[in-house]
């Protein structure tokens, strides 16, 4: 059921994510990349945000970099905004974020840190996941995944609105262009 929370109240919603801290291998998780990387369950400490002797994920790779993502899809949701953290060390050249549906968190390389990305729920289903885009030889942990639902949002809302109205006036433009009618009908 959608609420609204007081006071910047919020609910813990992590047990929605599958298998959160890697302790059953990449259950639960996908791995959508363009050439496909290194991937193992590492136990080896990571900074100060993973611990030794401690399942997370680990993707490497050896020169080709690492674009694509890891992610997963978490549905039958309530509505509203939603705050994923997770601990992530990366050495890589290029970009990588947290993200949360339409929402992104850089990831700092050489930084390693909880990062959090807040995104909206319209539809009940969140992804959640990192987002690379990467060269050279990167090495990219992550592990302590966890999921706050804050309650609904209107403004969030809006910003949903606002890519979706893009997206459709994009979507009008391919249709004249390719000698369709230029009007969209949107679900």
């Amino acid at each position: 059921e959608d609420m609204v929370f007081q006071n910047g109240d919020y609910m813990d919603a992590t047990s929605k994510i599958v298998n959160p801290e890697f302790d059953n291998g990449t259950t639960g998780w996908n791995l959508q990349t363009t050439i496909a990387p290194q991937s193992k369950i590492s136990i080896g400490a990571k900074g100060t945000v993973i611990e030794a002797n401690q399942n997370h994920w680990q993707l490497w790779s050896s020169g080709s970099g690492i674009n694509g993502k890891a992610y997963q899809t978490i549905t039958n949701l309530p509505n509203g905004r939603y705050n994923v953290k997770a601990a992530v060390s990366a050495s890589f050249s290029g970009t990588v974020s947290l993200y949360s549906n339409l929402n992104k968190m850089t990831i700092t390389s050489g930084v390693a840190d909880f990062y959090t990305a807040s995104g909206i729920v319209f539809d009940n289903t969140l992804e959640i996941g990192l987002q690379m885009a990467t060269t050279g030889s990167p090495t990219i942990d992550f592990d302590h995944f966890t999921l706050t639902y804050l309650g609904l949002d209107a403004e969030g809302y809006m910003e949903v609105l606002h890519v979706k109205m893009l997206t459709a006036a994009a979507d009008t433009l391919k249709m004249s262009s390719a000698g369709m009618p230029g009007f969209n009908n949107i679900a």
